[in-house]
């Protein structure tokens, strides 16, 4: 235990460095900075191995590394060889950082001290996305199209997801601890998920408020409604007016209130995508197409290269039900392990409905390689191991 407190500053210094270059900073202006901090990630690693001879939270090495060699087997069978090698590589880095970075983490305060870091960046992953956008022509050129023509600029769910969590995680933190910092950020993360237009975050920030409300009491029902409401007054003082009429369309055209919007192209492809996906699973159920290989098979019958937009269409595709399996069993060990605990408000409750939206965001998008989903998910992965009482590492 001493040898962690000697070095428990420089740690965190190293981790703090870590999370934010890589999961708030990951744009091409930074390269030396994201290449700096992967040296720093090891180090830190290397360093904490060394002095305590061990290495911690073996399940999640056993279960992330059994998904990846599985995904690199099943290039031998894959529709697309190159295809599968590639994108596995780009897995195999995702997860050697989220494994690493938690083996850093040996006690419940630093998991938590890291998640809070994990947020913040989050939030500066999203100031730097609008940071690169003439808002000035916001109304006229959608994010999105932005995005598309620009290919410094990563995807822009995968930019606004992550806000919305850190919108929810310090209202959630300000509820718990009274701090007024958290629900000046909190402000500040709503503003931008709706700025940056994802139907996905807007849901997930609407989702992670009911599941706020489901465990609070009466007085703090009426705080979480007053300040959305007083969001939702805020909202077109800092968004353009036709940009949001065009954000609230696609919002009715998901939810189909209005029967005379249309559903647009983006929304039919994706029906089609499913369809598709259903298809090829059914063709090939146990062992898939090989990893990532739905592009491909899809290139093949329409002659676009499109990915399925679905994280589980893409797992039952590219793995069939035996890469399926092992994807999933990280998500079933967080919340096995979460809903055993007591449903008080707290991080444990707050972890489980995080993990709930992760998945319920997975409907529309692929994450099997995002470096952020694999950090978060890690994150929380260990922290539902920490015993409640003493928050060391189980």
């Amino acid at each position: 235990m001493r040898i962690l407190n000697k070095h428990l500053d420089l740690n965190k210094i190293g981790l703090s460095f870590f999370i934010l270059v890589y999961c708030g900073m990951y744009y091409s202006m930074f390269h030396h900075l994201i290449t700096l901090s992967y040296i720093v990630l090891f180090a830190c690693f290397l360093n904490i191995v060394l002095k305590t001879n061990k290495l911690v939270y073996l399940d999640f090495l056993f279960i992330g590394g059994f998904f990846v060699v599985y995904s690199f087997l099943s290039a031998f069978w894959a529709y697309d060889y190159d295809v599968t090698i590639n994108q596995v590589i780009i897995l195999s880095k995702s997860f050697l950082m989220s494994f690493f970075l938690i083996n850093c983490l040996r006690s419940k305060e630093l998991l938590e001290w890291a998640f809070k870091i994990l947020m913040f960046s989050s939030l500066v992953f999203g100031i730097l996305y609008i940071c690169q956008i003439d808002l000035s022509m916001i109304g006229a050129y959608r994010l999105t199209e932005y995005a598309d023509n620009n290919d410094d600029l990563p995807n822009l769910n995968l930019v606004s997801i992550p806000v919305a969590f850190a919108f929810i995680y310090f209202l959630f933190r300000y509820l718990k601890d009274k701090k007024k910092i958290y629900i000046i950020v909190s402000i500040i993360c709503v503003i931008i998920v709706f700025l940056l237009g994802s139907r996905k975050s807007i849901i997930s920030s609407v989702l992670g408020i009911m599941f706020l409300l489901f465990k609070v009491n009466s007085a703090k029902k009426i705080k979480i409604i007053l300040f959305y409401f007083f969001i939702i007054l805020l909202i077109p003082f800092f968004i353009p007016a036709d940009y949001l009429d065009f954000v609230l369309d696609r919002l009715m055209q998901l939810a189909n209130i209005n029967q005379n919007v249309l559903l647009d192209e983006s929304d039919l492809v994706r029906k089609q995508l499913f369809s598709n996906g259903i298809d090829y699973f059914i063709q090939r159920p146990l062992t898939g197409y090989g990893f990532y290989n739905f592009s491909k098979l899809f290139q093949l019958d329409y002659g676009a290269a499109i990915y399925s937009h679905n994280n589980f269409i893409e797992t039952l595709v590219g793995g069939g039900i035996i890469g399926f399996l092992l994807y999933y069993l990280l998500y079933y060990k967080i919340i096995s392990n979460l809903y055993i605990r007591k449903h008080l408000f707290n991080e444990y409750y707050i972890f489980l409905s995080f993990t709930i939206i992760m998945l319920f965001n997975q409907i529309g998008i692929v994450l099997l390689l995002d470096r952020y989903t694999w950090i978060f998910i890690a994150l929380i992965f260990c922290y539902s191991k920490t015993h409640k009482q003493g928050g060391c590492v189980v």
